[in-house]
């Protein structure tokens, strides 16, 4: 099976050499970003502060120097938009997949955009740091999914060929660069299809 988007095909073809995993977090594991905002009537400018490139690479402090220049119309704390994110909400069947895939043998990973305080939330949070290994997180590793070499960087660190590796992600954007370091990807949309979508990729559980 492929998708055309643009002009970048993906190939998702059924593959029974897979050995790891990763999710993305936000949007697959927890609500995402702009679900998490939704309610807000700032929505749109937080979704630009949370995209900010620098804000994703950034170390302490970044947040709070972007409120307090760039995004002082907010007038919001870094505490305020660290609980905003900060969601204790879960997908609950998807993280059954990722334990059942783990306990199955298969290596379970995360990488994931976030900013430097929400990074040290998640790594705290629902026995991440134990279930996802390795666990890359932007702010962590200087680079988003909007850089290739996040990819390499993942496929290096599990010694793997890039056909035997998966990313899941619901920003259809984001998986691009994957796509070109030679990934399997699925774009996820619902946790009910997502076992579909694995097993078409020759996973089994």
């Amino acid at each position: 099976m492929s998708l055309v988007l643009g002009d970048l095909k993906w190939r998702c073809w059924k593959n029974e050499m897979i050995t790891n995993i990763f999710f993305d977090y936000g949007g697959v594991l927890v609500p995402s970003a702009t679900t998490s905002i939704s309610e807000n009537p700032n929505r749109d400018r937080i979704k630009q502060l949370f995209y900010e490139p620098e804000l994703l690479i950034g170390d302490e402090g970044t947040l709070q120097r972007l409120l307090s220049d760039g995004y002082r119309d907010l007038n919001m704390t870094p505490e305020q938009v660290i609980s905003i994110f900060d969601t204790r909400e879960r997908y609950w069947m998807t993280w059954n997949i990722a334990h059942r895939l783990r306990h199955g043998g298969l290596g379970v990973g995360m990488i994931s955009d976030c900013f430097y305080e929400l990074a040290q939330s998640t790594r705290n949070s629902y026995g991440v740091a134990s279930l996802f290994d390795p666990l890359i997180l932007s702010p962590e590793v200087k680079l988003t999914k909007r850089n290739k070499r996040i990819f390499e960087h993942a496929r290096n660190l599990v010694k793997a060929n890039s056909d035997q590796l998966v990313m899941i992600d619901d920003n259809i954007n984001c998986l691009d660069n994957a796509v070109l370091d030679g990934w399997n990807v699925i774009h996820f949309r619902d946790q009910l299809l997502l076992e579909t979508q694995l097993k078409n990729l020759g996973v089994s559980f």
